[in-house]
């Protein structure tokens, strides 16, 4: 798992192995090697045994994203990956604190705009899908709000 214990990805994974744990008798363990928008845990995985007992939660940011953000991955996703299954769409969503004073995407916005570098956001990392939906966004709107990298 290439990503923080308790994010959607992490929690997808989980659920996957629960019940391929179910199915084939064996227990399935999860293990969190989160960092650099999911690049420390995908090229520690190129790296393991190809013995069939260790699979890899990829994402549209290690495998489609990262390629075109990082000069040396350590992995190369069309050479050192065979996919065996979809699982899920993970959807981005913009969100404040209850407690915030924007009610409203357009006061958000509007307060973006009229403060620029004041807004912070965080994301799971560079080159994750939060990160470069928000970049995205600033783009498209003109806002200019200061990316915050997490390990997840």
């Amino acid at each position: 798992m290439p990503w923080a214990p308790g994010g959607a990805t992490d929690i997808l994974g989980r659920v996957l192995a629960k019940s391929l744990t179910e199915r084939i008798g064996q227990t399935v363990v999860v293990e969190n090697r989160a960092g650099a928008g999911g690049n420390i845990g995908t090229s520690s995985f190129v790296r393991e045994k190809a013995d069939g007992y260790t699979l890899l939660v990829a994402t549209s940011s290690t495998n489609a994203a990262n390629p075109h953000l990082y000069k040396n991955l350590g992995f190369d996703p069309h050479k050192d990956f065979a996919p065996i299954a979809f699982v899920a769409k993970i959807p981005n969503v913009l969100e404040v604190p209850k407690d915030s004073q924007f009610t409203s995407y357009k006061q958000l916005m509007d307060f973006a705009r009229e403060n620029p570098g004041k807004l912070n956001y965080g994301s799971a990392g560079v080159g994750s899908s939060q990160h470069l939906a928000s970049s995205l966004l600033m783009h498209l709107t003109g806002i200019d709000v200061v990316h915050i990298p997490f390990r997840g």
